[in-house]
């Protein structure tokens, strides 16, 4: 049985996340934009901006996957931890 309180705090989280799918949509689009306009600024009829570009890209995106991945690595292991939980380190 779904009571009020429920089903106010499933649509709140629904609003939620399609207000950050909306954010991670701009986002893209955002960078797509400001790559796309670095690419034409500096096209001199050769490959090496848009290859520049990718490379750049791919880094960045490892960068921050590794980055993301270390946090919540950590906050796994203090999650499952409850000694350091109780201690409040």
């Amino acid at each position: 049985m779904v009571t009020d309180i429920q089903s106010f705090i499933a649509l709140r989280l629904l609003q939620a996340l399609g207000g950050c799918s909306g954010l991670l949509g701009l986002m893209q689009f955002g960078c797509g934009f400001i790559v796309s306009s670095l690419i034409a600024a500096s096209q001199n009829a050769t490959p090496y901006p848009m290859t520049i570009a990718i490379g750049s890209c791919g880094f960045l995106a490892c960068l921050l996957w590794f980055v993301f991945r270390a946090f919540s690595l950590r906050a796994t292991a203090h999650a499952a931890n409850p000694v350091a939980r109780q201690n409040g380190g």
